[in-house]
């Protein structure tokens, strides 16, 4: 179930602002089915959206692509095939414009093609939060593909930790994700 606060990120980081509380907030929204089914299922594999796109791309570091390509670093299709895709966004809070070259370089990898559906973790601080959503469905431009958004994961706290590989069931209508290994 969702988290029913969030809190804002910490804006100061010296020994001076050791146990400053962060402001918290109501949770108003809870998990978002965006679309797609009700309930599925599949392993996890995913991460920071930034990191994927990092890897993909030139954008950072002009040989990271080819490097994580010789070496096989970005799954194949064919091993996000039947998986349930986790994406959550840094720190740093990318523009949408940002964010939706991200989301379609995995678009152009083939994942939105195989997988059973999208867990997207909450934006830190909200930030673009309804922008990301438009983009997400714009993006990925299938229907039939499951997205829950606002997801208690990543760096927007609080925050759990997703095992890789571990085998999830998302059940919207009692709005619980259940995870096995």
């Amino acid at each position: 179930m969702s988290s029913e606060i969030w809190y804002e990120e910490r804006e100061a980081f010296s020994r001076a602002a050791i146990g400053t509380e962060r402001a918290s907030h109501k949770e108003e929204r809870g998990y978002e089915l965006l679309q797609g089914s009700e309930i599925f299922q599949g392993r996890l594999l995913g991460g920071c959206l930034e990191s994927f796109y990092d890897i993909l791309t030139t954008n950072r570091y002009e040989d990271e692509k080819s490097v994580c390509e010789k070496y096989g670093i970005f799954p194949g299709k064919e091993e996000w095939e039947g998986n349930i895709l986790f994406i959550e966004t840094c720190e740093e809070k990318p523009a949408p414009e940002l964010f939706e070259k991200e989301i379609m370089a995995l678009k152009n990898k083939g994942v939105f093609d195989v997988i059973n559906g999208v867990l997207v973790g909450k934006p830190q601080d909200e930030t673009y939060y309804e922008e990301y959503k438009v983009i997400l469905k714009r993006v990925i431009e299938n229907e039939q593909i499951p997205i829950v958004y606002n997801v208690n994961f990543g760096h927007a706290a609080p925050r759990c930790a997703l095992t890789y590989g571990a085998m999830a069931k998302v059940d919207m209508k009692q709005k619980k994700i259940y995870l096995s290994w």
